[in-house]
């Protein structure tokens, strides 16, 4: 199986990870998560697969932000 997270169109963080056997399945999923349809999933949300390094990443970017909102 494959990691694939999804992703805002236009942003860059990691919104949910899950592990299936390929894209259409990791959409399908996310899509059900949302209560969308894959039509209306896709004209907001992208899906990618995760290689390891963009995982770290995207947990850095998120760390980034929450540090700098807190100062």
């Amino acid at each position: 199986m494959n990691r694939y997270g999804m992703y805002l169109k236009n942003g860059k963080d990691l919104i949910h990870l899950t592990q299936r056997e390929n894209t259409e399945q990791a959409i399908k999923f996310f899509a059900d998560i949302k209560k969308l349809s894959v039509v209306e999933f896709n004209k907001i949300f992208i899906v990618k697969e995760i290689k390891d390094e963009t995982v770290k990443q995207s947990v850095t970017s998120r760390s980034n932000k929450i540090k700098h909102s807190n100062s």
